[in-house]
């Protein structure tokens, strides 16, 4: 029997807030972490960077019942949403752990002389953030921005209570 849209808007609620709670618990841990970063630089960023994506995903966790999208498209958003979030915080935390200093130069040495030639480690960092983050966060949110055009301003939870009386 599949789900009516409000049970899914409510699933997916649930699942962002405690993706949101995760990201959140390992942003602590990671801040006790600070003696084992090579680039203190990244280690802040990666810090705060997946901080500030507990933030977003506790604040976007309550768009889903506005949002009016197939299931299919709210399952993109969900799963979008998940891969911004995350990965630009992981991204960070990849240059900390291995001292390479492209982010923020792009790794280029006439932008920074601290930066070194490239490493597996740069290129696993570089991934992260423009190959993966930067797209899925582009989807996320234009796919949140229809959902809400879309909408009338009610609460799919509102809308499916009135069909049943």
């Amino acid at each position: 029997m599949a789900d009516s849209d409000a049970e899914l808007a409510r699933k997916l609620r649930m699942r962002t807030l405690a993706s949101g709670a995760l990201i959140f618990l390992v942003s602590c841990v990671w801040g006790l972490l600070g003696d084992l970063a090579l680039n203190y630089k990244a280690f802040s960023g990666a810090h705060h960077q997946w901080a500030h994506a507990g933030e977003v995903l506790f604040a976007l966790a309550f768009a889903y019942p506005y949002m009016r999208l197939s299931r299919r498209l709210m399952g993109v958003y969900f799963w979008s949403l998940q891969i911004a979030m995350w990965t630009n915080g992981a991204a960070y935390a990849v240059a900390a752990l291995s001292n390479d200093h492209w982010l923020g130069t792009f790794g280029h040495p006439e932008r920074d002389p601290t930066v070194r030639a490239w490493t597996h480690w740069s290129w696993l960092s570089f991934l992260l953030v423009p190959v993966l983050c930067g797209p899925a966060c582009f989807v996320a949110f234009a796919l949140l921005l229809l959902g809400l055009a879309r909408s009338d301003g009610s609460s799919i939870e509102v809308v499916e209570a009135a069909k049943v009386k």
